[in-house]
């Protein structure tokens, strides 16, 4: 009896070691919607923050961003989404521009239209990696001449954290999936571990109503710009590493079609990627990622934002409780003044009477 107990707990064991990463991770419910709102004018563009684009996307106007755009996110925190800078801006004639945040929303928990468990949220504002647009030279083929043509913009970098104005209620149904590690140079050593040995992870890509789940298998990163050339032209001769980028093959059978952007990539129960370039629905196709140091340093850089801006806050009302105190401290006096004032009268008087009392023979002649 004791023998067969033995077999089996050494059998469970083994099995939950060499568990595929989709049974491992799901429970977690960390997968988020995200419904972009359409571009409010192009004359929204703006200089100031990243946006990606590649050469299918250069010569959009702006009518392509007329409509809203659904992709995917993981939650990082309970006011943090992540997901691919794509999701949250176009490139239109050469001119940045993000997707309004008002309007825009966040959907978690909710994988049916009969689940009660979704929770939606408003997007209080859209962070680009700083680092998300990247000019390349085009590459001429041999025997050509070289043209002189505008540079093609690579989605490098490609992560976006989208900032929440109500935090989620975290429960065991809503929760944010963790990192190995937060320090950016071990995350990355990490995940070209894996990729070395091949391993493989899981794509997980959520529309609010359905949650679809892809193996894939990582490729080493500098393999990576050949092996999608043909696919991203202006990813081609990039170093991979150097840009936040990783890229994987998507395994047999092939689960998902279409992913959505910004779908997360999970390697155990980690998080190591968002999608940049989609793959179609056939096995052996080639998949972009934002990797984890795009994804680490763009979150660092919500969170040191974040802090600024509650630091600013606490100044402020510091500032403006110093102001109440002085307000309150003149209204105080102002107000014993007042009262003294108001006392004088009748201090007068009474002194008037006791007086009168008091020298009444004198005034009178009696004694």
């Amino acid at each position: 009896m004791l023998t067969a107990l033995l077999i089996c707990l050494a059998v469970t064991s083994s099995r939950a070691r060499y568990m595929s990463d989709e049974e491992a991770v799901n429970d977690v419910v960390y997968e988020a919607a995200i419904i972009a709102a359409p571009l409010e004018t192009a004359s929204a563009a703006s200089s100031d923050g990243p946006a990606p684009c590649d050469e299918s996307e250069t010569s959009r106007s702006a009518d392509a961003g007329a409509e809203e755009f659904r992709c995917s996110g993981a939650i990082v925190r309970d006011n943090m989404v992540v997901t691919s800078c794509r999701c949250v801006s176009l490139m239109i004639d050469g001119r940045i521009v993000y997707r309004s945040a008002k309007g825009s929303s966040v959907w978690t928990g909710k994988q049916s239209k009969g689940d009660e468990d979704g929770q939606r949220r408003k997007v209080e504002k859209f962070v680009c990696h700083d680092k998300s647009n990247k000019p390349v030279k085009k590459s001429n083929k041999p025997g050509r001449k070289s043209k002189k043509s505008k540079p093609k913009v690579a989605y490098v970098f490609d992560a976006a954290i989208v900032l929440l104005e109500k935090p989620f209620k975290l429960s065991d149904k809503v929760r944010p999936i963790g990192f190995e590690t937060k320090k950016k140079g071990k995350a990355v050593d990490k995940f070209d571990r894996m990729a070395n040995s091949k391993r493989l992870c899981v794509v997980r890509s959520f529309d609010g109503q359905k949650l679809q789940v892809a193996d894939v298998a990582l490729i080493e990163r500098k393999l990576c710009a050949d092996k999608v050339c043909s696919k991203a032209k202006a990813l081609c001769h990039l170093d991979f590493a150097d840009n936040g980028l990783a890229c994987a093959d998507t395994a047999k059978p092939n689960k998902i079609c279409d992913p959505r952007l910004g779908s997360p990539l999970v390697c155990g129960e980690h998080l190591y990627g968002v999608l940049s370039v989609p793959f179609p629905c056939a096995p052996g196709k080639k998949a972009v990622f934002g990797d984890v140091r795009a994804i680490l340093e763009v979150m660092h850089a919500a969170e040191d934002e974040l802090d600024k801006k509650k630091k600013d806050v606490a100044k402020y009302k510091k500032k403006d409780s110093k102001k109440d105190r002085k307000k309150e401290d003149k209204q105080s006096a102002d107000a014993r003044v007042a009262s003294r004032a108001a006392r004088r009268p009748e201090v007068f008087w009474a002194l008037a009477v006791v007086a009168f009392f008091q020298y009444r023979p004198f005034l009178t002649g009696v004694e």
